[in-house]
């Protein structure tokens, strides 16, 4: 090979390299414009997130919502609420049940009291009306 034929063949390899690494550098700064807009993006989305998350707590404070916990504080004392009342329930059973045993006690009870009242001596005032109307007949 003659010198003018290597030095052709060195233009041709030093054009192939150039051109390969002019493609590759072309790939390597598009890979970089990606992953910069891609993590543009992201920051975008990260700010786009908390200003939706602000607009929200915004628009749900105005509608006077509670907050999860004040709503478990609610539904706890509801649920203590709703065993005693079971609890009551079982008691005002018990007490029905026993109620006509008692009344029947409790009517005994006032009849004895009826019967000694009526056998009680007679006050002042009724033996002063009774003694004034004897004297007057």
């Amino acid at each position: 090979m003659t010198k003018s034929q290597q030095k052709s063949q060195e233009g041709q390899q030093h054009k192939q390299h150039s051109a390969a690494d002019a493609a590759g550098q072309f790939f390597q700064d598009m890979s970089a414009m990606a992953g910069n807009a891609f993590g543009t993006m992201l920051g975008a989305r990260g700010d786009m997130e908390q200003a939706f998350k602000a607009r929200m707590e915004q628009f749900f404070t105005g509608m006077n919502l509670v907050t999860r916990e004040e709503f478990e504080a609610v539904k706890a004392m509801a649920a203590q609420a709703l065993k005693e009342n079971a609890a009551l329930k079982q008691q005002l059973e018990k007490l029905e049940k026993n109620a006509p045993k008692q009344a029947v006690k409790a009517a005994a009870k006032k009849s004895s009291v009826k019967k000694a009242a009526s056998k009680k001596p007679a006050t002042t005032l009724q033996k002063t009306k009774a003694k004034t109307i004897k004297a007057s007949s």
